[in-house]
């Protein structure tokens, strides 16, 4: 019996320690939890931070009278009047945003009117289904004027005016999910051109036309500068869903186009 009252003590001893030390590492785990936590918000905050611009402003005219951006690795800069205007029109979604103060774009009132025109060439064969159209421009809105550019593009080349001597980019890189292109591309694959008894993606995927085309066929031609004379500068679309190189993919949500737009 005393055997049995012993081995009972040591038991009970023992358990105390052993939960003693359960309570202890819960703690410390709780503790080291708490210390992730703030680094891994304090590492997204400081990685937002860290996006900045590529372009601002446009710095040459090629001969077919197409603008060139001006490289730029700085902040964001305020929007003017004329330039909010625009931007409510065409990207509703910059003023979704819950940062305070004036809207800050990476595009000046030259490119947002340029933008502009672009995309009143894509609304003219689209318009039949706003959701297609919201969901092509939503992609464009983001790389030319983003505040974040440099998460997503990488500018590949850059050349200079010969008589004004100042740097031109004419080639990127764009990192693009592969969701939002199937999205876009399915909402817009069937949109019709009354005026030309077509389908849009006739007169808007190239030598493919819409028998054969594609997500990916679609973004290639409307980024290749020498095929597509409305392109005016090289737009490499890179499909991925993964950070590939440090830029993550853009990936903006898509709107079928059986669906209405806000």
């Amino acid at each position: 019996m005393a055997l049995n009252e012993r081995q009972r003590s040591e038991k009970l001893l023992y358990s105390d320690k052993i939960n003693t030390v359960f309570i202890s590492s819960g703690l410390l785990t709780k503790k080291w939890i708490c210390i992730l936590l703030v680094l891994c918000y304090t590492c997204q905050y400081v990685s937002a931070e860290d996006y900045h611009c590529i372009w601002y402003g446009q710095c040459n005219q090629d001969a077919l009278g197409r603008f060139q951006n001006c490289p730029y690795n700085g902040t964001a800069k305020e929007v003017t009047a004329k330039g909010e205007e625009l931007l409510r029109k065409r990207c509703p979604h910059f003023f979704n945003s819950k940062v305070p103060g004036p809207l800050k774009t990476c595009c000046d009132i030259n490119q947002l009117t340029t933008m502009d025109q672009s995309i009143n060439l894509a609304a003219a064969f689209l318009k039949r289904c706003p959701s297609c159209l919201q969901n092509l421009v939503k992609h464009i809105c983001d790389f030319t004027c983003g505040v974040d550019q440099s998460r997503f593009i990488n500018v590949t080349q850059i050349e200079q005016n010969e008589k004004s001597l100042r740097e031109y980019i004419t080639e990127i890189d764009v990192y693009i999910g592969d969701e939002y292109l199937n999205g876009t591309y399915d909402s817009c694959k069937q949109v019709s051109v009354p005026s030309t008894g077509q389908l849009a993606l006739d007169l808007m995927c190239g030598e493919w036309t819409s028998s054969r085309c594609s997500p990916k066929k679609w973004f290639t031609y409307m980024g290749e500068a020498e095929g597509n004379p409305f392109v005016p500068f090289q737009i490499n679309y890179i499909e991925t869903n993964k950070t590939v190189e440090g830029f993550v993919p853009l990936n903006p949500a898509v709107t079928p186009c059986s669906q209405g737009i806000n």
